[in-house]
């Protein structure tokens, strides 16, 4: 009996406590709420309101960015960047459910069809939280936000507005609460949108509407705000300098812009090459006696259906060019590489010079058309006087447009040189023992089209004559790496397509400071030493298109030398059919004579598949091995003449440091390459391998590459360190070598060769994106 008294008071006492806990948190929340002075409340609406407006200006700036390749996605493929969406007006306003595809129709969706809302307007609704990816974003007050855009920066608009920094939005967009107003006083400074919070209600007209179920009320912003926007509690803007500064971090739009200077810059360098002197213009402005100069005209090589796809129309008025009035290099360039170290500087000869001017400094502005026709509110500093200044022939700046920095102001300008015989374009590297006629290179510099190979060349020359090369002139630093993509293909001369094939290739410009090329027969112009050029040296990375089989490996040096010499070629029909042949990566075999491999001349197995062998060397730093058996090689039929395939080649690099032992840094080379031969069922996959300003991955996932390899490029050997110290670019090694990286400046090419049968093979259509 005790014990049950016992437990029932213990269970009275626990019940008590509990009860005492109850009021005193009950005392506390009271004590609390009825201590909150209504100062204390607003402040909290206030901190409330605030991350609202963040949250939904992060949320229009990341549409902004994505915009481009959303839209790409669905079939506008000229999309521009900097676009923003409408707002939501309600699905009985929006009627986004009668649009093909539409994703979005419900609340919070952003209006699609623009009709009704065209014209130099500020269009003002709720804010499109849903195609925004977020959830409603709610005031201090509980009431969902609302939003006002120019018209002008709209999605989907139905105008040909250019898109660009310099984009003005309409006038007076006006918000009050206290700020006074947002409408600019420089043109340049209006708000492009305006994120506000409606408040508290004011009148009785916030009736719930089907349309908004989860933000209650209705779509009728007299009710939640006055015609001015004045009672607006809280706002905030999202203006062009906060939108474009956030976009050049986007190494999507960082890109573009590169490439587009790349296509205007190459373009220019064949206009030069064929002989067209270049004379860009400018309305209201008077030309300096010494040089042509304007914006860049329009052309067909670059305008609005090249990649990077409607930039040029969007950016033209950034773009302008100083040519002297001869094809002679009459100016220079001063490349300062983004940095301050004037010992990387560079200097170039140039016959023209391609200047995009960046966004707005101080004291300039492009609002009229009489300050977009003056240079002085586009160019920089050297760069405006030389444009403007008979007498002064000098330009300067970065060649690569890349995010603001303290090295790149966001108006610097970006200053690309056209060499006089184009820099872009291919210098030849031609047979010296051939006459002009046999020559097995030729570059038709008004169509764009390189020639490899000669028809009726064999009979009259020697075998080990038949090799040639061509390279771009310009050397490039490989950064991240590059895109690149051409088309081909071979003739049929006679019966017969040849029996050779070529190389696209990447070479070490610092190895071969003087145009290369190979050995003739299977070396395809790739391998070996002619004994006539400079041979093509490595650290190099090639793509070859091989007709035919060249089986084993010589192991005596006559073979080795011989343009018949093995190539391990692999055997897929084993000669019986007229498809044995294959593409491949490759590198360039082995450094030295090795005995394991049986190589005899080092320089004549570049191109032996399969070799360095695993057991023929034991050192850290051998080189990469070519491809002996798929991914890295394949058969591909080559034998169709007059069969166009297209390439695309993609190389990214990774960079491995070791500060231990500098002779042991590295860089992984991933390539890879998507050959395709032309057909209208594949029409969007080679629209897709044109375009060089995006990854494959990117542009048509799933289409998989036709060859890949990572090879091992360890940093190239130098002269000994002096005192321990290295020439700019390059460490001391622990063996006391200086070592630099390896291809960290590339050249672009092709090399080719014949053997016993005529062989003539046309590249057109080649571009290249570096990626900075």
């Amino acid at each position: 009996m005790n014990r049950r008294r016992q437990s029932l008071a213990r269970k009275q006492r626990g019940f008590v406590l509990i009860a005492l806990v109850a009021v005193l948190v009950m005392g506390g929340l009271y004590f609390f709420i009825s201590n909150l002075s209504p100062e204390m409340i607003e402040a909290r609406r206030q901190e409330k309101t605030a991350a609202a407006l963040v949250q939904a200006r992060e949320a229009l700036i990341g549409y902004a960015l994505q915009y481009r390749e959303q839209q790409k996605a669905t079939g506008d493929p000229d999309a521009m960047y900097g676009h923003l969406p409408l707002p939501d007006f309600g699905e009985s306003v929006n009627l986004n459910g009668n649009l093909t595809s539409q994703p979005c129709t419900s609340e919070g969706c952003a209006k699609i069809n623009p009709s009704g809302v065209s014209g130099s307007t500020v269009i003002v609704g709720r804010f499109p939280w849903k195609t925004l990816g977020t959830e409603p974003l709610r005031d201090g007050h509980a009431e969902c936000l609302w939003y006002a855009i120019s018209a002008t920066h709209r999605a989907v608009s139905s105008t040909a507005t250019t898109m660009n920094w310099d984009t003005l939005a309409v006038p007076d967009v006006v918000i009050g609460s206290g700020l006074a107003t947002l409408a600019a006083v420089n043109a340049h400074e209006r708000p492009l949108a305006v994120i506000f919070s409606a408040g508290p209600a004011f009148d009785n007209g916030r009736t719930a509407s089907i349309d908004a179920p989860k933000c209650g009320g209705n779509y009728d912003v007299a009710h939640y705000v006055d015609a001015a926007l004045n009672n607006a509690q809280r706002s905030l803007a999202v203006t062009s300098e906060l939108l474009f500064s956030t976009l050049r971090r986007s190494s999507y739009f960082r890109t573009d812009i590169n490439a587009m200077l790349d296509r205007m810059s190459t373009c220019l360098g064949a206009q030069v090459a064929a002989g067209t002197v270049i004379t860009p213009d400018i309305s209201g402005f008077t030309q300096p006696t010494d040089k042509a100069v304007g914006r860049i005209l329009s052309n067909s090589c670059y305008d609005n259906t090249q990649n990077p796809l409607g930039y040029f129309s969007h950016y033209r008025d950034q773009v302008f060019v100083a040519a002297c009035p001869t094809l002679a290099n009459c100016l220079t360039v001063t490349d300062t590489k983004n940095t301050s170290d004037v010992s990387d500087d560079t200097l170039q000869a140039c016959t023209a010079v391609v200047i995009f001017s960046g966004q707005r400094g101080s004291g300039q502005s492009r609002s009229t058309t009489p300050e977009r026709n003056a240079p002085l509110n586009y160019l920089e500093g050297s760069n405006l006087g030389s444009f403007t200044t008979t007498g002064q022939l000098g330009f300067a700046g970065p060649t690569v447009f890349s995010q603001v920095s303290a090295a790149q102001a966001a108006s610097q300008d970006i200053v690309r040189c056209v060499p006089a015989g184009g820099g872009a374009s291919f210098t030849k590297v031609i047979s010296p023992n051939l006459t002009e006629a046999q020559q097995l290179v030729s570059y038709d510099t008004a169509t764009g089209t390189l020639t490899l190979g000669k028809e009726g060349v064999n009979n009259s020359a020697g075998a080990s004559n038949l090799f040639g090369c061509a390279w771009i002139a310009d050397e490039k630093t490989l950064g991240s790496g590059f895109r690149s993509y051409f088309q081909f293909s071979f003739a049929t001369i006679g019966s017969s397509v040849g029996n050779t094939g070529f190389v696209f290739a990447a070479i070490d410009s610092e190895s071969n400071p003087n145009l290369p090329c190979g050995m003739a027969g299977s070396h395809l112009g790739y391998s070996g030493d002619n004994g006539s050029t400079p041979k093509v040296k490595f650290p190099k990375i090639g793509i070859e298109f091989d007709q035919s089989k060249n089986s084993s490996f010589p192991t005596a040096s006559s073979g080795q030398s011989s343009t018949n010499a093995g190539r391990n070629d692999p055997c897929y029909t084993c000669g019986s059919g007229t498809a044995d042949t294959h593409a491949a990566i490759i590198y360039w075999g082995h450094d030295s004579a090795n005995a394991t491999d049986s190589v005899i001349l080092a320089d004549n197995d570049d191109n032996v598949h399969g070799f360095p062998t695993t057991a023929s060397l034991a050192s850290t730093r051998r080189p990469p091995k070519n491809p002996a058996a798929s991914p890295g090689i394949d058969n591909i039929n080559l034998r169709t003449g007059g069969k166009l395939f297209h390439v695309r080649v993609e190389v990214t690099p990774t960079r491995t440091l070791d500060s231990a032992a500098a002779e042991n840094s590295k860089t992984n080379m991933h390539t890879k390459v998507w050959i395709l031969a032309d057909s209208a069922t594949v029409a969007n996959q080679i629209i897709a391998m044109k375009d060089t300003t995006r990854s494959m991955s990117v542009l048509y996932p799933g289409f998989a590459e036709t060859l890949s390899d990572t090879g091992v490029v360890f940093d190239a050997a130098e002269s000994a360190c002096s005192s321990g110290v290295c020439p700019t670019n390059q460490t001391c090694g622990s063996d006391n070598v200086c070592y630099r990286q390896g291809l960290r400046k590339a050249r672009l090419g092709f090399t080719g060769s014949q053997r016993t049968q005529d062989q003539q093979v046309t590249i057109t259509d080649m571009f290249t994106t570096w990626l900075p």
